[in-house]
């Protein structure tokens, strides 16, 4: 247990006191049996003073912290008893607030999103958005304050969480017993923290918000008494006080199969702040992917009673005074279930027994609403035994369930039964009723009560079954591969499920043209690192224009593949979507599995399995000479709506794939117009790249590829071109974006692939994007929002950069800055300022805070048309002066917006299913361009072909001698943006 060997010394110093001295009051209690120390714990507890309460609270929960560290390498989470006891209800109000547990996660990671979209200081205290405020200043004000609020107690859940990863990692420093007092402890952290850069003030103010020592370790005692989940209460628990006997009580309580999804969360939150408090991860990078990964479960479907399972037992003080000595029994007891048509005496008559008072309702069996995924199998658990002498609290009307019992214990103990409810009244004879219903006995009549199958409510894959016997199977043999690389030559014969593939495979095999180390023109460019690291930055960008880059011998994962390094990435029993080859082709092959699936698949020669590629939080970046987006961030992090708390959206550029042999990654191109970093850790990849035949006059702009590339068992090989590569282990290839290429595994494979945007190919970033916005449902296309924040900041760049008095003097210092000298320099700008035009009908979601941003940026861009203009002389065709937003942009704004509907067109006939909406969103976010509409009547004769520059809009550069001004009246609003921003 790594950082933990300290409070392992220290606990063990404690036992051996405890049991070598035959007077100490706790040896006793060590040596009895567990039923009884659960029966007594409540009277225990209660008697003992103070002092050597905390004492025993602070030593208990000392284990917890190391039974939770050593469930995290070997799962489950342990549990405590096997049963669930009664708990005290919350003493305070915002701790009451656990009780519905799904909706205090839902609400602090919604508070956690506003916190970092900071609301306050981009949406309401920008001067660009006053004019809409001005016009009613009480809603004004009165939206700045819930906002606030909202910003308030966002900061605060993450103070506790960052509160209990401090207590963890001073525990890891060895710190097991921290001081008593609060100046003894300021001096701790103060001597701890002494090279940092904070003014003395600010810890001053810091150590006088905390009530106590013991308010500092709260945030990290309350989530092991209860769950991390704790932790999303709005509120600055280190600020606050509650009593360890309250603790402890909570957390004996708290037994048995905890709700799955509950068990999830715990997880993913000690493993984060496990990370966090070793240091193994930047803090708000990890703090980050586990919000988004807990924000991808369903917690809205979690019904009663895996809601409540925190909430407090109304009647806990009395069951603490009728404590038996030892445990009761476990009985099968349940409340009848009431019918709709019963009235209010009949049920007060039937809930009252023979002496007249009401029993107490029994909390019911139930399994856990996060059913199998597979929709047949039930879920293990959790179980609450309705043997629970206290009632639990109910914040709805709830039927009870189960069957009557004569009062003698139940025959099958272990088998949950559903919750139910009322559906219909009907006879005995009902055979088909009987075989799904429950039957409860009311006088002489039968009522018949429908379970209702939670597993319904689940939505995704069904799970990977890996129980059969793969290893007899017969497979498919393809026509060998003969690959080269720099230095190696590669004999490959992948073995498919299907017959099917193989051939196919077969025929892309024969297609191919081996890569060669020539000086001849080759999809690849092989550089090594040593030269890799020598080239300017401007030569690096137009290499990857004419290629994929190939870096050999780059970062290799030295543990192979195994636990440790897959553990590295991921948890092995977290759910992730795989793709399962075993499934024919032709159906659909999307499953729900796990990496630990995925292993014992390659020890047993089972199943071609692959994940899809999951979010990878750490990691290397891309090249610094390539990713223009990440120096666009880091160029403008203080300049007006780009707030320097707004970090990259990493998380979803950077991800992971793990592959088994012979599994494939089908032709595509990679989505919103991205270029892509693959890095082979471990195992092998072949590389084929597609590329339109020399003599095809189409590229990947065209329609005419788009759609044959949209059919996977590419059919007619003689109008494109083949080359392929091995990438073996520690291997990367650069792919320039719009670029089809298609990986096979070698053998088992760990693949990192980053995403990003280079400068010098932002045409085809451009292109791509709209291309994802028509062909990927805007619901499932995740990355667009991150797509479309990095194309602001280098919109923001560009703008700081060309708005510089001496650029043209100095415009080689800027490589990652479109040379507006150069035709392609041109063409680029443009491209990125036709694309912020049409954002508003291609963004799936736009939020208020991103519609701000949109607004702002497209201002930017529509500045830097104008400075063009005002820069530069554009002469065309016949020496005709042309105006750079009237006879360049706009034409070429038109075209694009004509080849929109016309694209989406093709897609909706393809795809029948895909809604059609781009075209109406276009007309209304052009609805009063009237500038457009004229050069969209000047191409009704042109048919729509693709997405790349009009051939015919052609001309040259020169600057101009008397250079222009820029006006400022310029604005970024659509007359959508208008119509919505009037509407608040």
């Amino acid at each position: 247990m790594v950082g933990l060997r300290a409070l392992i010394e220290k606990l063990e110093d404690f036992e051996k006191g405890v049991l070598e001295s035959d007077s100490h009051p706790l040896r006793a209690t060590l040596q009895a049996e567990p039923e009884d120390m659960i029966a007594e714990r409540l009277a225990s507890l209660s008697s003992m003073s103070p002092e050597k309460l905390s004492n025993f609270a602070g030593l208990l929960l000392d284990y917890r912290l190391l039974d939770i560290s050593g469930s995290l390498q070997s799962p489950p989470l342990l549990c405590g008893q096997p049963d669930r006891l009664p708990i005290p209800l919350p003493p305070k109000m915002f701790f009451k607030q656990v009780s519905d547990w799904p909706s205090l996660v839902t609400r602090g990671l919604r508070l956690l999103r506003d916190c970092e979209d900071d609301h306050l200081s981009s949406s309401y205290n920008n001067p660009s958005t006053n004019l809409a405020q001005s016009s009613n200043p009480t809603r004004s004000i009165f939206t700045s304050l819930v906002l606030r609020k909202h910003t308030i107690e966002g900061h605060k859940i993450m103070g506790n969480f960052e509160c209990a990863a401090a207590h963890l990692s001073l525990i890891f420093k060895g710190v097991t017993e921290l001081p008593n007092t609060a100046p003894e402890f300021q001096i701790l952290i103060s001597k701890t923290c002494e090279d940092n850069d904070l003014h003395a003030d600010r810890w001053e103010a810091f150590f006088s918000s905390i009530k106590s020592v013991h308010s500092f370790k709260l945030p990290l005692l309350l989530a092991l008494a209860s769950t991390p989940a704790c932790l999303f209460l709005p509120s600055s628990i280190m600020t606050k006080d509650l009593n360890r006997l309250l603790l402890l009580q909570v957390w004996q309580g708290l037994g048995g199969p905890r709700p799955e999804q509950l068990v999830s969360i715990d997880r993913i939150l000690w493993c984060t702040l496990f990370d966090v408090a070793l240091g193994l991860h930047p803090m708000s990078t990890r703090f980050r992917t586990a919000f988004r990964e807990i924000e991808s479960f369903k917690l809205p479907n979690i019904g009663y009673p895996d809601s409540e399972w925190l909430s407090g037992d109304a009647s806990f003080q009395a069951t603490v005074q009728s404590q038996h000595p030892r445990k009761p029994k476990v009985l099968r007891f349940s409340k009848p279930a009431q019918p709709l048509g019963d009235t209010v005496s009949q049920r007060s008559n039937r809930e009252t027994d023979e002496s007249g008072v009401n029993p107490e309702p029994r909390r019911p069996f139930t399994r856990s609403v996060a059913a199998h995924a597979s929709g047949t199998q039930k879920s293990p658990g959790p179980l609450y035994h309705s043997s629970s002498p206290a009632s639990r609290r109910r914040t709805r009307k709830h039927v009870g369930t189960g069957e009557i019992s004569d009062g003698s214990p139940s025959e099958k103990e272990d088998v949950p039964t559903s919750r139910k409810r009322p559906l219909s009244e009907a006879s005995e004879s009902n055979p088909v009723l009987s075989l799904k219903a429950l039957k409860l006995e009311d006088g002489n009549k039968l009522r018949v009560y429908e379970t209702v199958d939670l597993t319904v409510e689940i939505a995704g894959p069904p799970v990977i079954d890996l129980t059969v016997d793969m290893a007899g199977e017969v497979r498919f043999e393809a026509e060998t591969l003969v690959l080269r690389n720099n230095d190696s030559v590669l004999r490959h014969i992948a073995r498919f499920h299907s017959r099917q593939e193989a051939e196919w495979f077969s025929s892309l095999c024969r297609s191919v043209t081996p890569f060669e180390p020539l000086p001849t023109k080759q999809f690849f460019v092989v550089l090594p690192p040593e030269q890799l690291h020598q080239m300017p930055v401007c030569e690096l960008q137009s290499v990857l224009v004419s290629g994929v880059i190939i870096i050999p011998g780059a970062i290799q994962d030295k543990r192979g593949f195994s636990d440790a390094s897959l553990r590295s990435l991921i948890m092995l029993n977290r759910p992730v979507q795989m793709t399962d080859f075993s499934i024919p082709p032709d159906r659909d092959r999307l499953m729900a599995g796990s990496i630990k699936l995925l292993l014992q698949s390659v020890r047993t020669n089972g199943k071609a399995l692959a994940t899809l590629d999951f979010p990878m939080a750490g990691g290397e970046p891309p090249l610094e000479g390539l990713a223009s987006d990440a120096h666009a961030w880091n160029m403008t992090f203080d300049q007006p709506w780009c707030n320097r708390r707004w970090e990259m959206p990493v998380s979803a550029v950077r991800t992971a794939a793990v592959t088994t042999r012979d599994a494939y990654c089908m032709f595509h191109i990679p989505a919103n117009g991205f270029a892509t970093q693959i890095e082979v850790r471990n195992g092998g990849q072949v590389l084929i790249v597609c590329q339109p035949a020399p003599f095809n006059p189409h590229n990947f702009f065209h329609f005419t590829l788009l759609e044959q590339l949209s059919h996977p068992p590419l059919s007619d090989w003689t109008t494109l071109t083949f080359q392929a590569f091995y990438l073996p282990a520690g291997s990367t290839a650069i792919i320039k974006p719009m670029t089809p290429f298609f990986l096979l595994s070698t053998e088992p494979s760990i693949v990192h692939t980053y995403h990003f945007i280079a400068t010098s190919t932002l045409q085809s970033t451009c292109a791509g994007f709209l291309v994802s916005a028509i062909t990927i449902e805007g619901s499932k296309n995740q990355a667009q929002t991150a797509a479309h924040a990095l194309l602001r900041r280098l919109v923001h760049y560009y703008h700081l950069v060309y708005l510089e008095p001496d650029y043209f003097l100095c415009h080689p210092d800027y490589p990652h800055v479109p040379n507006v000298l150069d035709w392609g320099g041109i063409i680029a700008l443009m491209s990125l300022c036709s694309l912020f035009e049409l954002s508003n009908a291609l963004l799936y979601t736009l939020s208020d805070l991103d519609r701000h941003r949109t607004i702002e940026a497209r201002r930017l861009c529509r500045q830097m048309v104008s400075w063009l203009d005002a820069r530069l002389i554009f002469v065309g065709a016949h020496r005709k002066r042309l105006n750079a937003y009237y006879d360049i942009f706009l034409p070429y704004l038109a075209r694009q917006t004509k080849a929109l509907v016309a694209y989406s067109h093709l897609v909706e006939e393809r795809m029948p299913s895909f809604p059609g909406t781009l075209r109406a969103k276009i007309e209304a976010t052009f609805r009063d361009h009237t500038a457009l509409h004229a050069k969209m009547k000047d191409i009704d004769g042109w048919k729509p072909d693709g997405f790349g520059w009009p051939s015919d809009l052609v001309f040259d550069i020169s600057i101009r001698e008397s250079p222009g001004t820029v006006s400022d009246d310029i604005t970024g609003e659509m007359p959508d943006d208008v119509e919505y921003l009037s509407s608040l």
